[in-house]
C-alpha cells in the first residue's frame, strides 16, 4: 500500500494542468498530480491523469497542457536562477521522490538552507490550524538576519508540500536528513542537465540551492505584491532589497497564472 506521504505527495503536482470537470462545467487551471512516486517524469503520451481527490458529486480529469515550444529565456538576479513554473517541474521531473519532497519544501517555504535544515529536526515548528511555520530565535543562524524570528506563510501548496514532508518524515526518520549545500547543489545541477538535454530548460546558469527561495519571492511578489509588508516579514528581506530585486520581473501572462496556482492561499487569500 503507498504510505500516507506519498498519498499526499500525489496531489503536488509535476506538471501543471487544466481541470476537465465531467459534469460539464469548463475547465480552470489547477495543481496536479506526478502518478509516478518514483520521481521519474509522467509518460507524457498519456493524454491525461486522473486525480485522487473528489469534491460532492464531482470527478476531476487532470489533463496535460505543459507543452511550451521552446524553454523560457532564463531569469538571472545576481547571478542566481529565477525559476518559471516550467523549468521548476522540468528540474523536478529528473529528481528522486527524497529529493522532490525537499525541493517542494524548499521552494513553497522560501526558507533559507540552514532554517530548512533545522526545520526538518524540529517539524513541530509548523502550525496546521495557521498554515505557517514560525521560525524561533535563532533558527537562522545569521547574524544580520533582519528579523530575530518569523512566521513564515504557506499557500495551499506550502501546506501541502511541509505536511507530506512531516508525514514522510515521521515513517522515515534516517531517511531525510539535511545534506550538505555541495550536494545539493551537484543533485540540483544533474536534475537540471537532464531536463536541458530534453530540451526543457535553457542552459544551467544560475541553477543553485538560492534559487528557491529567490525563486518564491519573486512568485509571491508577482501575486500578492499588494501585500508587500507581509511578503517582506514572512520571507525575512528588506523590504527595498526585496522589492528592487524581486518586484517586477515581467513575467508572461501564462507563467503569471501558473504561479498564480502555486501562491494560491498565501496568507489566508
Amino acid at each position: 500500500m503507498v504510505s500516507d506521504a506519498k498519498n499526499l505527495h500525489m496531489q503536488l503536482s509535476s506538471l501543471p494542468v487544466a481541470l476537465c470537470n465531467v459534469t460539464g462545467n469548463p475547465p480552470i487551471l489547477v495543481g496536479g498530480i506526478d502518478p509516478d512516486l518514483s520521481g521519474s517524469a509522467p509518460d507524457a503520451a498519456s493524454p491525461c491523469h486522473l486525480m485522487i481527490r473528489r469534491q460532492p458529486q464531482t470527478f476531476f480529469i487532470w489533463s496535460l497542457f505543459d507543452h511550451y515550444p521552446m524553454p523560457p529565456e532564463p531569469i538571472l538576479k545576481q547571478s542566481t536562477r529565477i525559476l518559471y513554473p516550467s523549468e521548476y517541474r522540468a528540474i523536478r521531473s529528473h529528481l528522486t521522490f527524497k529529493d522532490q519532497l525537499l525541493l517542494d519544501g524548499l521552494l513553497f517555504s522560501g526558507m533559507r538552507g540552514v532554517e530548512f535544515a533545522r526545520f526538518l529536526e524540529h517539524p513541530d515548528w509548523y502550525k496546521a490550524s495557521r498554515h505557517a511555520i514560525d521560525l524561533p530565535k535563532g533558527s537562522m543562524l545569521k547574524k544580520r538576519a533582519k528579523q530575530a524570528e518569523r512566521t513564515v506563510l504557506l499557500s495551499n501548496a506550502g501546506v501541502q508540500a511541509i505536511e507530506t514532508l512531516i508525514s514522510y518524515r515521521k515513517q522515515n526518520p534516517e531517511d531525510l536528513r539535511p545534506i550538505s549545500r555541495q550536494s545539493w547543489s551537484e543533485t540540483l545541477l544533474r536534475a537540471a542537465r537532464k531536463a536541458k538535454d530534453e530540451g526543457h530548460l535553457a542552459g544551467l546558469k544560475g541553477i543553485a540551492p538560492k534559487m528557491t527561495r529567490k525563486t518564491w519571492s519573486s512568485w509571491i511578489l508577482a501575486t500578492h505584491g499588494h501585500r508587500e509588508g507581509s511578503v517582506s516579514l514572512s520571507m525575512g528581506h528588506d523590504i527595498r532589497t526585496m522589492l528592487r530585486h524581486y518586484a517586477g520581473l515581467g513575467w508572461p501572462p501564462e507563467a503569471r497564472q501558473e504561479i498564480k496556482q502555486y501562491t494560491a492561499g498565501w496568507g489566508g487569500e
